[in-house]
């Protein structure tokens, strides 16, 4: 069975400010091995992509070499975005990709393959010209739903100064672009969410292929288990303690969010229980947040950290692996957990992050807080417990082995596409 992933990005495995392009490298490598399938790799341009890197070439020297066929490059024509008069009140999918109208490319390109499965990964435009193509079964490898990803982002405009008026205008696209979301997705015959209650959202929403797909990452502890590592000596109460708060964008909207929780609600609870403690929060990645978040983040004991090039060895110096986002309005399955379990490091956030992860488990491979005092006593006694911090890291990077490893995932994505097939006939479409 030929399987086309059909990507936005290029896939490779070095470390950048996106972590989407290595979970798809992992991915696409995964797929290429399993048994009856045979996987082909196809970059979509839009006329602005950028040019292609290193990183991209060494990418695709990579995948060659573990058999995936990396197919020619498509291009698309430029296309100006239509103006929302155009629409009336009800704009359409061409109004928020107005590259779908080259569908037609993309389908003779996947025809010329001979494309048994034509799988998109985590791409907002491209999934409406792939959901129109005439293959026999449409795959879409799905993170955040575009509509409370953009009512998210609305939000976030509006705490930066955006006015009233521009406000209610987000708000009311981010609605319609809900709703031609749920629409285009279902052109497709099985949707894999990373996140499991965004699986459910999309089975609500009628997609009766909608399952949760994990997320993936490397297995950095098996790669680089000679150099870096945790440590888990105890803590006195006069060291300095070093916590990861954040890795990835500075300025992406679920990070805005968890910086604004980190420091309005979390920080005043950390500094009575570290009680002189000295201790640092640390936020690890590049650009620069949104104006308000700036200010917010004048603390003496958060430190931007900027753009790091060996991630991993900083992720383990640290003493604890803090997450926050879930606690904003996009609770989903964060590819950073996946990061820090594959180090090793040891991880407290929410518990209603398990909601998007339902393989974290309490004081197992996380320490998982109700509310934001439970989370400030887990981040207190992980940073001082050396053998609590042990027992994180190692039933940590074991569900990560068990269930996130590429071949894992790989496993069940290629299970789903046979369970499809064999109850739906080989030509789906």
């Amino acid at each position: 069975m030929h399987i086309v992933v059909a990507s936005s990005m290029w896939a490779h495995d070095t470390h950048g400010v996106n972590a989407a392009p290595i979970v798809l490298h992992e991915l696409t490598a995964a797929l290429a091995r399993q048994p009856g399938f045979e996987v082909s790799f196809l970059k979509v341009n839009r006329f602005d992509d950028p040019p292609i890197n290193d990183a991209a070439r060494a990418g695709i020297t990579s995948l060659q070499a573990q058999g995936v066929r990396v197919l020619e490059s498509l291009d698309l024509p430029w296309v100006a975005r239509p103006r929302l008069r155009k629409y009336g009140p009800w704009p359409r999918i061409d109004f928020f990709h107005p590259e779908v109208k080259f569908y037609e490319l993309l389908d003779a390109r996947l025809q010329a393959a001979s494309c048994d499965v034509v799988l998109v990964p985590m791409s907002e435009w491209l999934t409406p010209l792939a959901g129109r193509a005439n293959v026999p079964l449409r795959y879409a490898y799905y993170g955040n739903p575009d509509g409370p990803s953009r009512f998210a982002q609305a939000e976030l405009a509006r705490r930066n100064g955006a006015s009233v008026q521009s406000y209610l205008l987000a708000r009311f696209l981010a609605a319609r672009a809900a709703s031609t979301h749920i629409s285009e997705v279902k052109r497709y015959h099985l949707l894999g969410n990373h996140s499991a209650n965004f699986a459910a959202y999309y089975r609500l929403k009628g997609h009766a292929g909608a399952h949760y797909a994990r997320n993936t990452f490397i297995d950095r502890t098996a790669a680089r288990c000679n150099e870096i590592g945790p440590s888990f000596r105890e803590k006195r109460r006069d060291e300095a303690i070093a916590i990861t708060c954040s890795i990835g964008k500075m300025f992406a909207t679920a990070n805005s969010y968890g910086f604004e929780i980190l420091v309005r609600d979390l920080l005043p609870k950390l500094r009575k229980r570290f009680a002189g403690q000295p201790f640092e929060l640390r936020l690890y990645g590049a650009g620069e947040p949104m104006q308000y978040v700036r200010q917010l983040l004048d603390q003496p004991e958060l430190r931007q950290m900027g753009f790091v090039s060996d991630i991993d060895a900083a992720l383990v110096s640290d003493d604890v692996f803090l997450c926050l986002n879930n606690l904003g309005p996009l609770n989903c399955a964060h590819t950073r957990y996946l990061h820090a379990w594959s180090l090793g490091a040891s991880v407290v956030a929410p518990a209603c992050a398990a909601e998007a992860i339902p393989e974290m488990v309490d004081g197992e491979n996380a320490l998982l807080g109700r509310d934001l005092d439970d989370i400030a006593d887990m981040v207190v006694e992980a940073a001082r417990k050396g053998p609590l911090r042990q027992k994180l890291s190692a039933q940590g990077y074991e569900t990560f082995r068990a269930f996130f490893a590429p071949e894992q995932v790989a496993r069940g994505i290629t299970s789903a596409i046979q369970s499809y097939r064999g109850v739906n006939g080989a030509e789906a479409r």
